[in-house]
């Protein structure tokens, strides 16, 4: 079941995702969250950074 967060992802540009993910991973304060949480968004946004860069090493057809 897709989440609420899907269409909001759609609608963002492509191009400034990929920074704006290693921006909230360089500012992200470790203990700010509860530990669940923290773990869970943590891994969200290295996912999500790693998706696109494997995205980006496709060859284009």
């Amino acid at each position: 079941m897709p989440s609420h967060f899907d269409a909001l992802i759609e609608e963002l540009p492509d191009e400034d995702l990929a920074g704006d993910l290693q921006h909230a991973l360089d500012l992200y304060v470790v203990g700010s969250k509860p530990r669940c949480e923290e773990a869970e968004y943590l891994t969200l946004l290295h996912e999500a950074k790693d998706g696109m860069a494997d995205e980006e090493e496709l060859p284009s057809s």
